[in-house]
């Protein structure tokens, strides 16, 4: 609230003429001073990385729209991605150095972004390579003869299925892995 605690009159010259009212014809209101919230932006970090195994954590945060030195001393920053894809990163309970400082401000909290992309390999799957002499029974593909290379440490490829076989000399004969996948070191499929 605030008050005229001190007045008076003047005329178009500039001359005091206070006495020449009836000071009690005049009424003087109290007036109303108000602080309104400022803006202030809380942003959580975002991250990336390549797929292994372990959860993508980022607890970083930018602030903006801080006034008169206030200072921002912690924000909660939740998230967490483990697995390929996109998660978000939630800041909140934003809390300041002087703790009624924050009565000052209108937050917004916006999301950070937590991406966990695939895992780059070379992986190379050879399906098996067999032969026998013609005897008029079938030469059929087994996971035994697979070969694999350029598999990353943690990581093991298991093959679920060959396909292929030849019984005659003029047959086709090609073999293929045709179901695979891959497991990290806890038996979870990574694929």
């Amino acid at each position: 609230t605030t008050t005229v605690t001190v007045w008076h009159i003047v005329d178009e010259y500039g001359e005091d003429v206070t006495d020449q009212f009836d000071i009690d014809d005049i009424t003087v209101e109290p007036g109303k001073i108000t602080i309104t919230p400022a803006p202030l932006t809380i942003t959580a970090a975002s991250d990336s990385k390549e797929y292994d195994g372990t959860p993508l954590t980022n607890d970083g945060y930018t602030v903006e729209g801080l006034k008169g030195g206030d200072e921002v001393s912690t924000v909660t920053v939740t998230g967490s991605k483990t697995t390929v894809g996109f998660g978000d990163n939630i800041p909140s309970d934003a809390e300041f150095e002087d703790p009624d400082k924050i009565k000052n401000y209108d937050i917004e909290y916006v999301n950070g972004v937590l991406e966990v992309y695939k895992k780059s390999s070379n992986i190379v799957i050879t399906a098996p390579t067999d032969s026998k002499e013609y005897d008029g029974t079938e030469l059929t593909a087994t996971k035994d003869g697979v070969e694999i290379t350029g598999v990353p440490e943690g990581y093991t490829v298991v093959i679920d299925e060959v396909t292929g076989g030849a019984t005659n000399t003029y047959d086709e004969g090609t073999t293929t892995v045709t179901v695979w996948h891959i497991v990290d070191e806890y038996g979870e499929d990574v694929t």
